[in-house]
Parts: structure tokens; C-alpha cells; sequence
């Protein structure tokens, strides 16, 4: 994703006497002003009209580097290594960090973080974009770059060759990444700030390892889709920066190749925020189903790609039930009896009926249901599916989507919109009674398999707004 930067026209020193008098000259002015005024208003009339999908809701726009008070800052000090007799794959400055793969390709690390898109918003953010929407405007990422003379970008040689790396042994992963710390130390810049919630340690940590041509199977391997999440103690060695405990969330994050066979890249942007999200306390919500990994190859996906924490090539937004449980972010409206409702995007910061979306309370304590509308302008997964209203089961004392244990479970994308994303896809809604009635209908199961006998109807257009009806048992 490209930032485009236009320079503004500088203007004239005066009017010149052609064609006509001074007073001619400035009333042709004006007319031409007022004229192209009224040509910039029209355009943006038929902008709105036209395509609203490219302008977000809520002033969403704004969501990216923007600074503000009300931000809670975050700062990531990104550790660069390779390994012993590697080349250098880090170059450019701290404003412009360049990262080079093996297919010669090259990332601006600054875009990712930083690049603010409107058009991008939904399917293609910057990370800085993807969390305050999330957080509705409440964390900002700070990267921090270890340079030399304080331009020129610099990374950590460890000691190993990558054919002799061992990449099952987490205890030489940390003592690399402790190396490295202590070797960059001296290349932060001498007002680096590395603590915003003064706790103490630093904010967070993210290693990216550079490429080989050695070992290659085992490092993929051991690298998965390009990336690893691990709360490391790493301060239990006493390993401080500036004072500093490393005893943060770190991520270790690997790129090397896309495939055994193909010079490419593990390491994507979508994964970056993937593994982020983790440092904010949000759960992978796949499930590891061995029995379905062997028979599909792939990850078991309760949720589909509606979530960044469970396929994040679409960019699915954060579930607004773990936007309130591990984010402090959001409002839920509650639905006690059955009714017509109405939602605003789940993203939009500031709708106009103060709520992000509706809980459905049940008789089970640590279980109910959800109700999210998710709009393409804000949300990849919409963008690609349609936009609609979700409807999942949460189970509070579960922490994410393991093997036979769900936090969130997807029960249907429902909107007269075209999409193959949900178990249950209904423009007529989801949902059966507890006396029976229609069975082509999914129900809205509790965890043991029991119909909770909540039934979503009437699903309305989706625009702005979307109504639907709500009947409860």
C-alpha cells in the first residue's frame, strides 16, 4: 500500500493586465473562484452518492499515526537479526526502514505500521489503522528502530548459522533475541521512549529474523505462517534497556519463505497485526482439530476469516466481545425482550444510539449470544463477503478457539447480501423456536448442543443502519 503525497500549488504574485482592467481581471477572479467552489461542492455531492463506500463512517478516516491526547501510546522496539554469514537484509532509515526478502522485494516497515488509506481502510490498513479501529481511537503504536549515527538502519548478527540453528529449542530462540537486545542497546536513539504506562518494562517487542537458503524445511517449519507469539520472561536473566525490564509480551517474529520451493514471503502485514492483536491480550480464535487439520490440511475456523485472529488474509475485525473483554474498548446494548433493534457499524466510534452492538443474555452464566453488523467500508471480511449482521455465541470462561473448547463461535452472517463465510446464511435470519417450526434454520445453540430457542428475523437492508428483529424464548 502506497501513501500518495500531493505538494500544494504555490501561488501567483499578482494578477497580470492582460485582457482587460485591474476591477476585470479580480471580478473574473472571483467568478472563476466561485465557480470552481461550486465544482469542488458537486464533486464531492456525487463522491458521497456515488461510491459512500469509500468514505468510513464515524470519521474513521482519521484512524492511523494520528496523535491525541486521549491515545494510550504503545511503543514496539523492533529488533532486527540474521543469521551467522547472512547478508544484510535491513537497509534505509528510521524514517523509511526498508526490509529486503529473498525474492529481492522489498518492504517500507513505516507503511506498514503507519500508512493511512482511506480507500485501503477496510481491506488493507496499516496496523496503526487496523487497531484504533479496534480500540476506537484508544492505542496508538509507536515503532522504535536501532540505527547507526541515528539514520542508517542496523541488525543483530547471532552466532549460529541457520543450518546448525535448532529451531524447536525456544530456549536458544531467547537467548538470541536477549543477545540482540543487549547488542542494539547502544543504536536507540538517546530520547527513546520505551515505557508509556510506566510500569516499568518495555511496552513490547518484536524480532524479526531474516531470510536463508539453509534449513530451509525446519525454519518454515518452525515458522508456520511466517510468524510466533510467546510472553517470554526474558528479564529472568536480568536482561534490562535503559533500566528497562524485557520482561514484556515479545514477539518473535519469523519470515522466510512462502513455500519449501518458492522464494517468497511468510512474512505479511496481515500477520504482523495478527500477532499484535496477541500483545493486547486478544486469543487466536482457530482451533487446532487435529483430526480436521489431517483430513483438510488446514486449521479449523469457527469463525471463518470474520476475525484477524482466525484467518487474517481478509482483515476481519476484532469480535466486539473481545473488544470489551481484553481491549476496554466498546459498548454492548443489552436485548431483554424480544423487539425490533437497530445497529450501527460495529467500527463507527461514535453512533448515534451509543451502542457498538447487542448482548443477548442467557440462563447460562458464562454463556450468551452476540449481535454485530460489519460494513465493507470498515471491515476486510465485509468488504469480501457482503455487508450483514453476525450472530455468535460466547462462552466468557473460555480464553480463544482451541481443540474441542470455543470462546466465540460464528453461527451466521445474516443480510440479503451474497456470501459463503458462515454456517448459516439467511437473509430471513437464524435461529429456531424451542416448540419447533422451520428446521432449515440453524439454532442458536448453547455449548452442549441445546437449542437456546433465541430467533433472529426480518433482517433489513443494509446501509447506514440495519434492522432486524429479535425473538427470545
Amino acid at each position: 500500500m502506497k501513501v500518495r503525497y500531493e505538494k500544494k500549488a504555490e501561488g501567483g504574485k499578482g494578477l497580470g493586465r492582460e485582457g482587460g482592467s485591474v476591477r476585470e481581471a479580480g471580478r473574473e477572479s472571483r467568478m472563476a473562484r466561485a465557480r470552481r467552489r461550486l465544482a469542488v461542492l458537486l464533486a464531492v455531492l456525487l463522491l458521497f452518492a456515488a461510491a459512500p463506500q469509500m468514505m468510513p463512517t464515524g470519521g474513521s478516516a482519521v484512524y492511523g499515526t494520528t496523535e491525541s491526547a486521549a491515545l494510550q501510546k504503545r511503543a514496539e522496539l523492533v529488533i532486527f537479526i540474521r543469521f551467522k554469514g547472512e547478508k544484510e537484509f535491513v537497509s534505509g532509515t528510521t524514517a523509511k526502514p526498508v526490509v529486503t526478502l529473498l525474492d529481492g522485494s522489498q518492504i517500507d516497515l513505516n507503511e506498514w505500521y503507519n500508512a493511512q488509506n482511506a480507500a485501503d481502510y477496510g481491506s488493507d490498513p496499516s496496523l496503526n489503522q487496523f487497531v484504533q479501529k479496534v480500540t476506537y481511537r484508544g492505542t496508538l503504536v509507536k515503532p522504535i528502530y536501532a540505527s547507526a549515527n541515528g539514520q542508517r538502519m542496523v541488525s543483530y548478527e547471532c552466532s549460529t548459522k541457520a543450518k546448525d540453528a535448532d529451531f524447536d529449542d525456544t530456549d536458544w530462540f531467547e537467548g538470541v533475541q536477549v543477545q540482540a537486545l543487549k547488542a542494539v542497546e547502544p543504536y536507540l536513539p538517546k530520547d527513546t521512549k520505551l515505557d508509556y504506562d510506566g510500569d516499568g518494562e518495555i511496552d513490547n517487542c518484536m524480532f524479526l529474523w531474516g531470510p536463508t537458503k539453509d534449513n530451509v524445511i525446519e525454519y518454515y517449519l518452525s515458522s508456520g505462517d511466517g510468524s510466533r507469539a510467546w510472553h517470554w520472561v526474558l528479564g529472568k536473566n536480568g536482561t534490562t534497556i535503559r533500566g528497562l525490564k524485557a520482561d514484556c509480551y515479545v514477539r518473535n517474529f519469523i519470515y522466510s519463505k512462502a513455500s519449501f520451493w518458492a522464494t517468497g514471503q511468510a512474512f505479511s502485514k496481515a500477520a504482523m497485526i495478527h500477532e499484535f492483536m496477541h500483545t493486547l491480550g486478544v486469543p487466536d480464535l482457530y482451533s487446532e482439530d487435529e483430526w480436521y487439520n489431517w483430513l483438510t490440511g488446514t486449521s479449523y475456523l469457527p469463525v471463518g476469516d470474520w476475525d484477524i485472529q482466525s484467518d487474517h488474509r481478509e482483515y476481519g475485525s476484532t469480535f466486539l466481545a473481545q473488544r470489551i473483554q481484553y481491549l476496554k474498548a466498546g459498548t454492548f446494548g443489552e436485548i431483554t425482550e424480544s423487539g425490533t433493534y437497530t445497529l450501527y457499524d460495529v467500527n463507527d466510534p461514535n453512533p448515534k444510539n451509543g451502542i457498538n452492538g447487542y448482548k443477548i443474555p442467557t440462563r447460562r452464566a458464562n454463556e450468551y449470544f452476540v449481535i454485530e453488523y460489519r460494513r465493507g467500508v470498515t471491515d476486510g471480511a465485509a468488504a469480501e463477503h457482503g455487508d450483514g449482521i453476525l450472530v455468535y455465541r460466547v462462552k466468557s470462561d473460555e480464553y480463544g478457539n482451541t481443540e474441542g473448547v470455543e470462546e466465540i463461535h460464528l453461527y451466521g452472517r445474516v443480510a440479503g447480501f451474497n456470501s459463503t463465510a458462515s454456517i448459516a446464511d439467511s437473509a430471513q435470519g437464524v435461529g429456531d423456536p424451542l416448540n419447533g417450526g422451520l428446521s432449515t434454520r440453524n439454532d442458536l445453540e448453547f455449548t452442549d448442543g441445546s437449542n437456546s430457542g433465541i430467533c433472529v428475523r426480518n433482517v433489513g437492508s443494509a446501509g447506514t443502519t440495519i434492522t432486524f428483529d429479535v425473538i427470545l424464548p
